[in-house]
C-alpha cells in the first residue's frame, strides 16, 4: 500500500502551489504576489501565458484526482468489500484471528484490514492531509 506512504508528500506538494506571498510593489504601487516555493513565478492569473495560470489549473486538477480522488476510490473499493471482510478471518485454536486461505489468495494487500476497521483507512488519509497541508 504505497499510497499510504506517498499521499502526505503528494498532498503537501499540490497544496503548496496555492501559497503566495506579497514581496514588492509594481510601478503603479500595486502589491505583487509571488509563489513561495518558486519566487520566479508571479501569482497572477490574469497574466497572459503566465506560468502560474497553468500551475493553478493543474493543481486544482490534482486536488480532484489525488487529494480527493484517492480516498474516494479507496473508500469505494473497501465499501464493496465491507461484508466479505467479516468472513476473511477465522479464529484458530489459540484464539488468534488469522486470514482465511481464500482471503490471502484473492485480496493480497486488502487482507491487512481487520473486520470493521476498513473505514479507518479513509479517515487516516484525510487526517494525514489535514496535518501536512
Amino acid at each position: 500500500m504505497l499510497i499510504f506512504l506517498v499521499y502526505p508528500a503528494l498532498t503537501t506538494t499540490i497544496m503548496r502551489t496555492f501559497v503566495c506571498k506579497e514581496y514588492a510593489q509594481d510601478d503603479k504601487g500595486n502589491p505583487t504576489r509571488w509563489l513561495v516555493d518558486d519566487t520566479v513565478v508571479q501569482c497572477d492569473l490574469t497574466q497572459e501565458g503566465g506560468t502560474y495560470a497553468f500551475l493553478f489549473a493543474y493543481s486544482w486538477f490534482m486536488v480532484v484526482v489525488i487529494v480527493i480522488g484517492f480516498p474516494l476510490y479507496l473508500y469505494y473499493r473497501l465499501w464493496t468489500w465491507r461484508h466479505p471482510f467479516d468472513r476473511m478471518y477465522f479464529i484458530d485454536e489459540d484464539g488468534h484471528e488469522k486470514p482465511t486461505p481464500e482471503a490471502l489468495e484473492n485480496l493480497d494487500t486488502i487482507v491487512m484490514f481487520r473486520s470493521g476497521a476498513w473505514a479507518m483507512a479513509i479517515f487516516d488519509m484525510f487526517f494525514k492531509f489535514t496535518i501536512v497541508s
